[in-house]
């Protein structure tokens, strides 16, 4: 994309609409920032963990045997400390 500015305003002169790179593989989109969420109930789960003493990594393996697995988890096990 292309930008020029003319007087007080930006105007697009050229734009390709083609990707650069290859997309993200659809079986790891989860992994990407943008496609983490945590639910309410999870939260509360793993602050009630932190509480207890449970240190975060078991907290993860349980939560990751409830949902059926990592993958289904729906965020990663580094997103912990943020909550």
């Amino acid at each position: 994309m292309k930008v020029k500015r003319v007087g007080e305003k930006y105007r697009v002169v050229d734009f390709i609409d083609d990707h650069n790179h290859p997309l993200h593989p659809p079986e790891t989109v989860h992994l990407l920032p943008c496609q983490q969420k945590i639910t309410d109930c999870q939260a509360y789960d793993l602050e009630m963990a932190e509480q207890a003493g449970i240190q975060q990594k078991a907290s993860f393996d349980l939560m990751s045997k409830y949902v059926g697995g990592r993958e289904n988890l729906g965020y990663q096990e580094k997103m912990q400390r943020t909550i």
